[in-house]
């Protein structure tokens, strides 16, 4: 039996390969949160093309600021989250430009640490959903850029907390394996 299951499963493996572009991003972006300090954060995230537009996306990011370093009122804030999105990507028939739209759902941390009040640490789940346009500069590189909103919801330390705002995303996506249509197609 495992050795059908292992089989089976290095078929799949390596028929998703062939048929579809495995997607790798890195990202930097700003990040608002209302109950803990804006921040600015990076990130990265990995993913596969399920069809002609439509991707899966499993996407990390974590921020972290300190406000009044080295002082004694010193404030410190983190917040991380890990996504999977499901991403629609349309490209644009008369430009090297693609338009997206994702939704995703996954899990989150989030740290405030302010001297006037006790440490506050929390992690549950979390939702985002944001649009943005792919700049395709070659068939396998494209610099990205996306505005979207995220929420967490927590149950103990920051259950009454609002852990959410809006977030913008400024990446490069690359793309490999799979079939890549040639940059000028469709011109």
């Amino acid at each position: 039996m495992k050795k059908t299951i292992l089989t089976l499963f290095f078929c799949l493996a390596s028929f998703n390969i062939v048929g579809a572009a495995v997607l790798l991003e890195g990202i930097g972006g700003y990040t608002a949160i209302a109950d803990a300090d804006n921040m600015v954060g990076f990130g990265g995230g990995a993913g596969i093309q399920v069809t002609d537009n439509l991707n899966f996306i499993v996407r990390g990011f974590f921020g972290s600021k300190v406000n009044n370093p080295d002082e004694p009122d010193e404030e410190k804030y983190s917040h991380m989250m890990v996504l999977g999105f499901l991403e629609y990507y349309h490209r644009l028939p008369t430009a090297p430009v693609a338009f997206s739209g994702y939704l995703g759902l996954g899990y989150s941390e989030t740290e405030i640490d302010e001297p006037a009040k006790e440490k506050l640490s929390d992690a549950g789940a979390c939702a985002a959903f944001g649009a943005g346009f792919y700049f395709i500069m070659t068939q396998h590189i494209s610099p990205f850029l996306t505005v979207g909103y995220h929420k967490s919801f927590y149950g103990v330390d920051m259950k009454d907390a609002n852990i959410g705002g809006f977030q913008v995303l400024l990446g490069v996506r690359a793309s490999i394996f799979g079939r890549n249509k040639s940059i000028m197609e469709g011109y």
